[in-house]
């Protein structure tokens, strides 16, 4: 199965539901007193991987780039951020056919979706 990622103009383009409310409220729920910490780490590790990805060679590196992208994946699901968890399976599923010249337009659709779901972690 393939999914389509946005184009930098268009993110939206892909993902329908950027952040899924009820499971944000459910996991503040579940998390207790902990949760602003628990999500503070993981808004900050999700920095540091796009970082990380965007110093990736996507030619010689694809399968970092995978990797990477497929932790994202699951991070993001777990926190409710559909968009982006969205967007970095499909980087996920693309890192072995993707055109290095793509990737930079790829990570700043990412990291604009991930500036949507920092904001709404954060409200």
């Amino acid at each position: 199965m393939t999914h389509t990622i946005a184009t930098a103009t268009s993110p939206a383009a892909s993902h329908t539901e950027a952040i899924n409310a009820g499971e944000i409220k459910t996991l503040r729920s579940s998390l207790g007193e902990d949760a602003d910490a628990i999500i503070g780490l993981f808004l900050r590790e999700t920095a540091d991987r796009l970082i990380r990805m965007g110093k990736l060679d996507g030619r010689t590196q694809r399968e970092a780039l995978a990797r990477e992208a497929h932790s994202l994946k699951s991070a993001a699901a777990t926190f409710g951020c559909n968009g982006l968890a969205q967007l970095a399976l499909a980087l996920e599923e693309e890192a072995s056919i993707l055109d290095a010249a793509t990737l930079p337009a790829r990570l700043s659709v990412l990291l604009q979706v991930y500036e949507e779901a920092r904001s709404a972690l954060l409200d």
